[in-house]
């Protein structure tokens, strides 16, 4: 299966966690740097009746425009909490805070 997934670009899950419902999921990454780790994934989940194979394409290609934009905001996330724990700050955190 992990090969149908990778190939597709995003996992299903029907009716796993409760019949009737269909969850797809897409990775987000540490970095927009190429081979950057898996940070977490973010899904969507609903009635089989509203979420159909039909809609795959559509809702799969919501779910990758969402894990760029969260791509793109882990770096800068991670240099936060770096400097709420203890860390210094440097100027390029600055700036984003500030913005």
């Amino acid at each position: 299966h992990l090969t149908e997934t990778k190939a597709r670009g995003y996992g299903i899950s029907e009716d796993e966690a409760e019949a009737g419902t269909v969850a797809l999921a897409v990775p987000f990454y540490a970095s927009e740097t190429a081979g950057a780790p898996v940070a977490g994934t973010i899904s969507i989940a609903g009635p089989r009746v509203r979420f159909g194979p039909e809609r795959y394409d559509e809702l799969s290609s919501a779910l990758h425009a969402a894990a760029a934009e969260i791509t793109a905001l882990w770096p800068i996330r991670t240099r936060q909490r770096r400097n709420e724990d203890g860390g210094s700050r440097s100027p390029d955190t600055l700036k984003v805070q500030a913005s």
